[in-house]
């Protein structure tokens, strides 16, 4: 999703009352005022947050009943058990109480609730457990506000709870003994943001002015900032406080098992920052408590001996990667959810759901998904009959609220504005998604805006010590004080590369002629390519980070967004280096064309020819042909400063753009006077009955120039070709290719038989797919068979828009990746493939034709067949849905005859006659092609000759007849035959015509 960026607005006579009241610098003024500073007092909290003044803890409800409670336990010699929550606050909380109870003398134990028997909050089945081991007194931290009925269950078998939480409340407040929540309706507190963990610092501070015990609480501090952090509360006022004065005590590693994870997580003790814990040491301490037991992370924090704490930290982050490849398998089965999700753009929030997806992961997948669509996004794990979900929300919608709109549904939830849990019975979640996406109507398209803020422009040239001095004035930075956030423009890209697991970081190097810095965009690398004919100039957004690396400090800009400017490297000056670069004869030579060539040459030419002046058309026999280059070639000419979109029956395109994809059949109505034409595969148009229809449409318009590109031609259709646009000249961009074929076509077991190629060392092996969904299906099992392999990179899937080609291929040659899992449409230019394995059944030749030609080495690739007549029936039945028959047709128009209350695509869907919005959106396309829809209703059952005649059903007639062709040629021929294409395009039955 595109960000939209906005500068702060100044507030001069604000800010400068500010500079002469503290003595600061004008840049340090506008980051209060931009942090909503509007009094004296926040500056001062700002600026100082050591002189922050911590309020009584007995203004919080029920704080003097807690307080009575806890002295009538210890006075009792009763045992108490602390009842936290299994992420980092209540891990933290929990560690707190215990350690400091313990220490002033109470009989103290500790209870953390198994994520994935106990739930969230309370559950009487953990009541029982405690009732059973004599435990009557508990106190919850960072869970409990929402836990009425469990509370009210605990009651009756005599437990006297104390409830201190910080989430927000239902209507109805737990019975219990004291309720300490600083978000309660009657709570009188000044500051209610606090974390579970510093709930319960108030408590004991509470406490500790009760029994006047001479002990400093601060000690404890580096315990409250890590939950604090963690949790993503404000760190404004009393948090603030907490975090400064905590993060201090961390770097003096006084906690032995902190101080060993932080060195494991490679954290600088001498200079820890929000951003380490929240990145580093947090997501650690929480893998266990969403997979395992939270019990080792709690072990952790209260450890002191050295070599345990050790043991313990090592524990965590081997937990913590098991949880990483969890979440990576459920994220790729939600992103192939989304993949096919007709009401995509429309969806102002997202419900995914799946088979025992793992619950404790699922808010993780739910974050990401969120940041790539910034919408709320709910994961929900199907178990049976009952259901298990996590909510993630963006600013502006409280989640909890609309949760509590669809509470009828719910068997219970709770959480805060921006994240929560909650459960149902599984039959009703269509019934829910549909609830909150009517709930989500009163948020319009601004409330969902993904907005960066930006608290200045600068210069390159302005960053210097006494900038990054004030910017460290305000730290610690998070939720409430974000890090600072400045725009620079016009930047020079100086050097680019993709970096981390998969590719997916940005490090730049870029300048503006006097000055230039180091950046890194962490998950940003298909912003840029590092392939660019000649490098691009960028605007970026950017923290300014000091980072202290083998005792060197060093400057670099922490890239937040960014955007190809191009102002610099004009198009001009690209066109100039691609013509230069490649093909210089061809696109030179000023009248019609034709080049013989490998298909991945086919490509190069029309992003090539794309630079050229004045607008290219790019036909194709079919629309999967066609949709192939598009999807290949579009992001490389979009990302050269051109515009590209495709036309066909369903899709009108955009009309102002430097290319247009497009199909035979929608040619005609594509092409303007002074056009370019680029006709990808004529022979295939020739073979199948488009030969007319082809030369109507180009002799139709006055055109600059045609050129035709085959990859395979029979000299019959050569001599056509020759005739009917007048060639000039013929081109030959052609490499012969020597491949060895393995034949196993048809094969029950091919899963096995893939598995068994991994299994051979030192190959490189390139397995495609024509299927997305198969893809990662295969990815997932092989993942399942050989962890350790995906884990390292060894075995990895290239999905666009997931992860960098570029890294993947630069991975391969240095032989740390062995395995890759990819379609032809996005094989990356890879010169070091042993074995191409085709999975299933290719949609056309050229996905067929086209990998083996893009190594460039000495080898001889190796390819295996493993697709058959399954596959090829699995290719027919989808086009029978994109394409569908006159009969599916009439039914449709029989359905929408009487209207609709609701609209006609949901009706389709209701009818069962579609299984989406988006196949609902190809009939009702067909009706109105025919003049037989209007305001929502058919007006007359279609005649099936007027439904055979429409673009659509034209365009799925190509498309069976290149699916039959497809067959045809890798079914009935033997592989000597197929093999010979790649020596030679003239040569072997591949190229010959079968008209």
């Amino acid at each position: 999703m595109k960000n939209e960026w906005e500068v702060a607005d100044h507030h001069e006579e604000w800010e400068r009352f500010l500079c002469e009241n503290f003595k600061i610098t004008p840049l340090l003024a506008r980051l209060l005022t931009n942090r909503g500073v509007d009094t004296l007092e926040k500056a001062q909290q700002f600026l100082t947050p050591a002189s922050i003044k911590l309020e009584d803890p007995y203004r919080m409800r029920d704080m003097d009943k807690a307080v009575e409670e806890l002295l009538r336990v210890k006075e009792s010699g009763a045992p108490l058990v602390i009842y936290g929550d299994y992420d980092v606050d209540g891990v933290t909380g929990t560690a707190l109480y215990y350690l400091v109870l313990k220490k002033w003398g109470w009989n103290v134990d500790y209870y953390i609730p198994s994520r994935l028997d106990d739930g969230y909050g309370l559950s009487r089945e953990a009541i029982d457990f405690l009732y059973e081991k004599g435990v009557r007194n508990l106190m919850t931290v960072d869970c409990g506000i929402t836990s009425v009925d469990d509370i009210a269950y605990a009651n009756s078998r005599g437990f006297r709870v104390i409830v201190t939480d910080h989430h927000e409340t239902k209507d109805e407040i737990p019975e219990a003994i004291a309720v300490i929540d600083p978000k309660s309706p009657d709570d009188s507190y000044p500051f209610k943001d606090f974390s579970g963990v510093g709930v319960a610092y108030k408590v004991l501070q509470a406490l500790q002015s009760k029994i006047g015990i001479q002990d400093d609480l601060e000690e404890y501090l580096d315990i409250v900032a890590l939950g604090t952090v963690a949790d993503i509360v404000p760190l404004l006022w009393e948090n603030r406080y907490f975090v400064y004065k905590g993060m201090k005590l961390l770097g003096e590693k006084k906690r032995v098992g902190l101080a060993k994870l932080m060195e494991l997580s490679n954290v600088d003790h001498c200079d820890v920052k929000a951003h380490d814990i929240g990145f580093k040491i947090a997501p650690k301490i929480n893998a266990v408590g969403r997979i395992d037991s939270a019990y080792t992370a709690l072990e952790l924090v209260l450890e002191e001996d050295e070599s345990k704490a050790y043991s313990l930290a090592k524990e965590l982050i081997e937990k913590n990667k098991k949880r990483q490849f969890i979440e990576n398998q459920i994220l790729q089965e939600a992103l192939a959810q989304l993949d096919v999700m007709d009401d995509l753009k429309e969806r102002r929030i997202l419900v995914l759901s799946g088979e025992n997806w793992h619950p404790g992961v699922i808010g993780i997948v739910a974050s990401r998904i969120l940041s790539a669509f910034h919408k709320p996004t709910l994961m929900i794990s199907r178990e049976g009959e009952i259901a298990r979900g996590s909510a993630r929300s963006i600013e502006g919608v409280d989640i909890v609220k609309i949760l509590k709109g669809a509470e009828d549904l719910l068997e219970e939830y709770g959480g805060h504005k921006m994240a929560a849990g909650f459960s149902l019975k599984s039959d009703l979640i269509p019934e829910f998604d549909a609830r909150l996406q009517e709930l989500m109507k009163e948020y319009d398209s601004k409330d969902l805006a993904s907005v960066v803020k930006i608290d200045a422009k600068l210069d390159l040239s302005e960053i210097d010590d006494s900038l990054i001095e004030d910017i460290e004035k305000l730290r610690p930075y998070g939720s409430g004080n974000p890090e600072p956030i400045f725009e620079f423009d016009n930047l020079e890209v100086e050097r680019v590369r993709s970096i981390g697991k998969f590719g997916k970081h940005l490090s730049l190097t870029v300048g503006n002629g006097k000055k230039h810095v180091d950046a890194i965009g962490f998950g940003l690398s298909n912003k840029i390519d590092d392939n660019f004919y000649s490098r691009p100039s960028v605007n970026i957004v950017a923290n300014i980070w000091k980072n202290n690396w083998g005792g060197r400090k060093k400057i670099q800009l922490n890239i937040v967004d960014l955007r190809v400017s191009g102002e610099r490297n004009s198009t001009r000056t690209l066109r100039k280096s691609a013509i230069k670069r490649k093909f210089s004869n061809v696109l030179s030579f000023e009248e019609n064309t034709l080049v013989v060539g490998n298909p991945h040459v086919e490509e190069r030419m029309i992003l090539e020819s794309s630079l050229l002046e004045g607008r290219l058309v790019v036909v194709a026999p079919s629309n999967s042909m066609m949709r192939d280059f598009y999807s290949s070639v579009a992001p490389e000419v979009k990302a050269i400063g051109r515009t590209a979109t495709y036309v066909d029956a369903i899709n009108d395109g955009f009309e102002q753009a430097h290319v247009v994809f497009t199909n035979v059949i929608s040619l005609k109505k594509v092409l303007k006077d002074g056009d370019r034409l680029f006709v990808c595969e004529p022979q295939l148009m020739y073979e199948i009955g488009l030969r007319d229809r082809l030369i109507e449409a180009v002799h139709s318009k006055n055109l600059r120039k045609v050129l035709l590109f085959s990859s395979f031609l029979s000299h019959e259709v050569e001599n056509d070709l020759s005739i009917d646009f007048n060639i000039e000249k013929i081109f030959h961009e052609y490499h012969k290719r020597t491949v060895g074929l393995i034949d196993d076509r048809n094969s029950r077991e091919k899963f096995n038989l893939v598995s068994s190629i991994i299994k051979e060392r030192n190959k490189k092996i390139m397995i495609i797919f024509s299927s997305v969904q198969n893809l990662k299906d295969v990815y997932k099992r092989l993942c399942e068979l050989y962890p350790s392999m995906c884990k390292s990179e060894k075995i990895v899937s290239y999905i666009p828009n997931s992860n960098s080609h570029h890294h993947i291929s630069t991975s391969i040659k240095r032989g740390k990746t062995r395995v890759l899992l990819t379609s032809s449409t996005y094989a990356s230019t890879i010169d070091e493939m042993d074995r191409i394995v085709y999975y299933d059944f290719p949609r056309n030749h050229i996905s067929f034709l086209k990998p083996p030609t893009l190594f460039e080495n000495n080898n001889i690739p190796i390819i295996q067949m493993l697709f058959g007549e399954e596959d090829f029936d699995s290719n027919m039945k989808e086009i029978e849905e994109l394409f569908p028959t006159y009969e599916k047709v009439r039914l449709v128009a029989e359905i929408l005859s009487d209207g609709c209350a609701k609209e006609a695509e949901e009706c389709l869907v209701e009818s069962g006659v579609s299984r989406s919005k988006a196949f609902s959106k190809i009939f009702i396309s067909i009706l109105k092609e025919i003049n037989v829809f209007e305001d929502g209703r058919t007006v007359r059952i279609p005649e099936i000759q007027e439904v055979e005649n429409s673009s659509r059903e034209k365009e799925g007639e190509v498309e069976k007849k290149i699916a039959f062709s497809v067959k045809k040629r890798l079914m009935n021929r033997n592989t000597r035959e197929i093999a010979k294409i790649f020596h030679n395009p003239f040569d072997g039955n591949y190229a010959k015509s079968i008209r």
